[in-house]
């Protein structure tokens, strides 16, 4: 069986943000820290229409001061997403092969973010711009329902958050809700 990415987050309070660092300096854990912006495509028919929340899939070119990515994510439907992300030298050039293959930019997201790596867990502090404060926690699993019950007992141990705050969406859809007033 084939590990999937199973993520949770929720957003977060100043309170919170302080949970984080003192989570990371107990553990001893090497902040990376990151200005990201996305990119994220899908079929012009849908953006063109206004349906791109009808993809079953996302293309999503992530800029950093580093390195550009190009990743596939497509939701599963189980609460999980298969994604496949290679490195880009060059982020223009491919956004142009994309839209000359019939996808479209609809959507930019600008992060900043804070990540660490705790066992089998990747941890994000995010700044969204346009959206505010989140912490995001993800794993590769192959039991979405094992580990999403995990990951929520990991974030209401450690920075004491209730399973009724745990936001289901992810940024693209919680972004596509802001700009339309949703």
């Amino acid at each position: 069986m084939n590990k999937k990415e199973i993520e949770i987050r929720f957003t977060v309070s100043s309170k919170q943000k302080n949970m984080f660092a003192n989570f990371v300096k107990t553990n001893k854990l090497n902040i990376k820290k990151s200005v990201q912006r996305d990119i994220y495509l899908c079929p012009a028919i849908l953006v063109n229409s206004k349906r791109s929340r009808e993809s079953n899939f996302i293309l999503r070119i992530r800029q950093t001061k580093k390195f550009c990515y190009l990743t596939y994510k497509s939701f599963t439907g189980d609460g999980s997403w298969i994604e496949r992300e290679i490195i880009i030298n060059e982020p223009l050039i491919t956004l142009e092969i994309l839209e000359k293959i019939g996808q479209k930019k609809y959507l930019t997201i600008n992060k900043r973010r804070q990540s660490v790596k705790y066992k089998t867990f990747e941890i994000n502090l995010d700044d969204i711009e346009g959206l505010g404060d989140f912490i995001e926690i993800e794993v590769l699993a192959e039991n979405v329902i094992t580990a999403q019950q995990d990951l929520i007992n990991f974030a209401k141990t450690n920075f004491k958050t209730t399973k009724q705050s745990i936001i289901k969406q992810g940024y693209v859809q919680l972004m596509e809700n802001n700009i339309n007033n949703v």
